[in-house]
């Protein structure tokens, strides 16, 4: 990671390698109550991390407790880099591998990622995105969905104390653009 290419494919990775140093492999080596306990509490705070996204980004939480087991596991930052190969792999196979194949879905936080930005980090998932918007844009091909990943590469734009702000926004430019809402899309 110490090359311009390693350091763009490794942006905001630190986090998943010194978490795996600091929680798994020290865990690994002591193996008494404490370390159970920390587990526990990652894996329950996981959990609540997922509900909580979930909530506020008004979708439903799973009633699957596979899925919920899953997510935990991923929020919780226990496995460090694994969970985001296991991510980088569930889009690589579009969910024929992976963790995917116990829930029956790609885990939340890959869920919105293209496959170059599952693999190869933000920069390049920005610079897909922006691909895919223009093409569609210049092919005459323009779409909510297309203005949904337009909307995602603006800085901010997920908080989730503006998230509503952005999705009213949203909505009023595609209805302003006469594209079809996610309803009408799937009704077509």
């Amino acid at each position: 990671m110490s090359t311009e290419l390693g350091k763009t494919v490794g942006q905001f990775k630190s986090f998943l390698i010194s978490s795996m140093q600091k929680t798994m492999l020290a865990g690994f080596q002591q193996r008494d109550a404490a370390t159970l306990n920390g587990v526990l509490l990652s894996l329950g705070l996981g959990a609540v991390t997922y509900w909580a996204k979930e909530t506020i980004a008004g979708r439903e939480t799973s009633e699957d407790p596979k899925v919920w087991a899953v997510e935990a596991l991923d929020w919780s930052g226990l496995t460090g880099w694994l969970m985001d190969a296991n991510g980088g792999i569930e889009k690589a196979t579009r969910g024929t591998l992976g963790l995917s194949m116990i829930t029956g879905k790609p885990i939340s936080r890959y869920a919105t990622r293209n496959a170059p930005g599952a693999l190869l980090g933000p920069t390049l998932d920005a610079a897909s995105d922006i691909f895919q918007a223009t093409g569609a844009l210049a092919a005459g091909d323009f779409k909510q969905s297309d203005l949904h990943t337009v909307r995602q590469l603006i800085p901010a734009q997920n908080l989730f104390w503006l998230r509503t702000l952005f999705d009213r926004v949203e909505a009023a430019t595609g209805d302003a653009l006469g594209l079809p809402d996610a309803a009408q899309a799937k009704s077509r």
